[in-house]
């Protein structure tokens, strides 16, 4: 018996050795769309582990092994070097040289910190600021604030369709733009990246805030996701802390279900691109549906982007007895009133 063993390793070892060989090199040559005109845009997202990158780049079909690509970075001790961001990788390089060049994300990376409660007005201005992409291209993409698309002719231009991409956005109504659901956060995105990469990466970012335990709570409420981001939207822009986000989140809710108007002087800022904290009795006239003073209901779309604090609030608000509220000029503190009485008394306290 192991007489046949061993001529069994003798006839088939060399055979094996050879093949590997083979492979190896033809690996280490191989160079992914050589001749293909463009570049190979792919993301390395902070905190990837280097089994998670591989699988990535065998999926965007950069490499063929992810285990060959594993084994080669950690032999060229590379593992911990492998960097974060965005990159236009130029098709052709062998092996190696991707992993060089995955080691140098910075070289050609901008970084930008969108604060929550951004408009996409305010995410367009810092974008073109970069010199990444134009404000206006920006906008035409990720789509123009209070604009429904469904009342345009279908010559004009509109974004791109992501639901199937993303299961959050299945009932965000397709007339309308993304505002709302571009994540705020530090990003670090290539020099050359278009409207759709950086709108994909922010998208990306926002799913992985809005956890299973949420989305089954939004179910739970009968609530969908799209009222909840305009609703966190709202929060992120009329109080500071989560503390009154949750607080305020209860008072808003309930004024819905009463059927009464939210009367949100951030929705009038929205539309009138302003930053005013109690508009004029004109203003309050305006006939458009994101007047929430005059118009009964949610606004027709988010009026910002809103950070992880408000999402929480907009889904788990804190139940309370108050029915009004305004904010401290001077120090931002938001003061309640559970009567009209009290309200109004605060509001000579504080407003005038």
């Amino acid at each position: 018996m192991k007489k046949h063993i061993w001529l069994f390793l003798f006839a088939f070892l060399p055979a094996v050795i050879i093949v590997t060989i083979i492979f190896f090199g033809w690996e280490l040559q191989r160079k992914p769309g050589d001749g293909k005109p463009g570049e190979i845009a792919f993301t390395i997202e902070r905190g990837e582990t280097l089994k998670q990158i591989s699988r990535s780049l065998a999926d965007e079909g950069v490499i063929s092994s992810p285990w060959f690509f594993e084994v080669l970075v950690r032999l060229s001790h590379k593992q911990n070097k492998l960097q974060a961001g965005d990159y236009e990788l130029p098709r052709g390089l062998s092996l190696l040289q991707l992993i060089e060049a995955l080691g140098n994300a910075q070289a050609n990376q901008v970084q930008i910190t969108f604060l929550e409660g951004d408009s996409i007005r305010s995410l367009a201005d810092q974008l073109a600021k970069a010199g990444i992409v134009a404000s206006s291209t920006f906008i035409d993409a990720a789509g123009r604030p209070t604009v429904d698309y469904g009342k345009l002719p279908l010559s004009e231009p509109r974004p791109a369709d992501y639901a199937n991409d993303f299961s959050y956005l299945e009932d965000k109504p397709g007339h309308y733009g993304y505002e709302g659901y571009l994540f705020p956060d530090t990003y670090r995105f290539s020099k050359t990246a278009t409207s759709g990469q950086i709108i994909r990466k922010m998208l990306k970012n926002f799913d992985s805030k809005l956890s299973a335990a949420m989305r089954q709570e939004i179910a739970r409420q009968r609530k969908t996701v799209w009222e909840v981001v305009i609703m966190a939207s709202l929060l992120e822009k009329e109080v500071r802390t989560a503390t009154d986000m949750k607080l305020v989140s209860d008072l808003f809710w309930r004024r819905l279900d009463r059927g009464q108007a939210l009367q949100s002087d951030a929705t009038l800022s929205y539309v009138l691109n302003d930053t005013v904290a109690a508009h004029s009795a004109e203003d309050l006239e305006s006939d458009s549906p994101f007047n929430s003073y005059r118009f009964k209901g949610l606004p027709p779309t988010p009026i910002g982007n809103p950070g992880l604090a408000a999402l929480v609030a907009a889904i788990y608000p804190e139940p309370n007895d108050y029915n009004f509220f305004l904010n401290d000029p001077k120090t931002g503190a938001t003061i309640f009133a559970e009567t009209f009485e009290q309200h109004k008394q605060n509001k000579r306290q504080y407003l005038y």
